[in-house]
């Protein structure tokens, strides 16, 4: 999921429990790290949209295969996602 649908999911939850989404809230219900110019960005599309769908963000679990080949299969495709994740991140943040 694209961090700015993290964001948008956590304006979505805050919205529920009956407050306004502000930064620091959507960056305490968002599961994942986010830059304060994606939750801005967030927000203003919230406020703009607010019964835009967004599926709450899934937590990835990793299991561990009997197989070590598999596993190795399984934890290089892992790191493979983190970096591009930080390499997205990093871009950003420039």
């Amino acid at each position: 999921m694209h961090s700015s649908n993290h964001a948008l999911a956590a304006c979505q939850k805050i919205h529920r429990l009956g407050k306004t989404p502000t930064v620091a809230l959507v960056r305490q219900y968002s599961s994942q790290s986010l830059t304060i110019p994606e939750i801005v960005k967030a927000i203003q599309m919230w406020k703009n949209n607010p019964k835009i769908v967004i599926e709450e963000p899934k937590e990835t679990k990793l299991s561990a295969p009997d197989n070590l080949e598999e596993r190795v299969k399984m934890l290089e495709k892992h790191v493979v996602e983190l970096s591009n994740k930080l390499d997205s991140l990093m871009r950003a943040a420039t």
